[in-house]
């Protein structure tokens, strides 16, 4: 995908996790890691002290694994499978219970986020995508998850909201629909990402 290698993939995304590591020197939980752009990236550029990187395809872990061996990144990746309550909450207590985390895990998240693994997130920063399109009922489930997570966190929604092709000389000699064109990310829809804060 063009805009990794330029380096603007999901870059409201990117940028809040680079403010929430200068909070604390914490850790970085990457759940549905995919190839580990953000985990790796993370890694390479040391912005957490380690970077936890869980996916449940078997082919995204080979990915995974090939591309942190690629970067040098081998000391400061661990790799795990499919998530639950049980490897989440070893994890954070590994972390000392305040990581940042961030969670892709296609329509999952409306039930992996229940009362109990958000108690377990809520010292930590959390940043979801939300996925209510692809689950049944999905709106009102993502009104229900953020009506949970109101108990423990302070709550704010995301989204992409610039592109700056013109950034970039590269791409100087394509038309304006070309130069927007490479920076699509291939989504079938406006996507928002669920924002957790810890109360105070």
């Amino acid at each position: 995908m063009i805009t990794q290698t330029l380096g603007v993939y999901e870059k409201h995304i990117l940028e809040k996790l680079i403010y929430f590591s200068k909070k604390q020197n914490l850790y970085f939980i990457d759940i549905g890691a995919a190839d580990g752009y953000f985990a790796i990236g993370a890694a390479f550029s040391n912005i957490f002290k380690k970077v936890y990187a869980f996916d449940k395809s078997e082919i995204s872990l080979k990915n995974i694994i090939i591309n942190i061996n690629i970067n040098g990144c081998r000391d400061k990746v661990v790799v795990k499978g499919e998530v639950n309550y049980e490897t989440l909450k070893k994890t954070i207590i590994d972390c000392n219970h305040c990581a940042v985390i961030l969670i892709d895990v296609e329509g999952f998240e409306f039930e992996l986020l229940d009362q109990k693994m958000l108690r377990c997130f809520s010292n930590s920063y959390v940043i979801c995508e939300l996925h209510p399109s692809l689950v049944s009922n999905g709106y009102e489930k993502q009104n229900q998850l953020l009506s949970r997570c109101k108990d423990f966190f302070n709550i704010s929604i995301i989204q992409r909201e610039t592109y700056n092709p013109n950034n970039f000389e590269e791409l100087d000699m394509l038309s304006d629909e070309k130069r927007l064109i490479v920076f699509g990310e291939g989504r079938s829809l406006n996507m928002k990402w669920l924002v957790l804060e810890p109360k105070l």
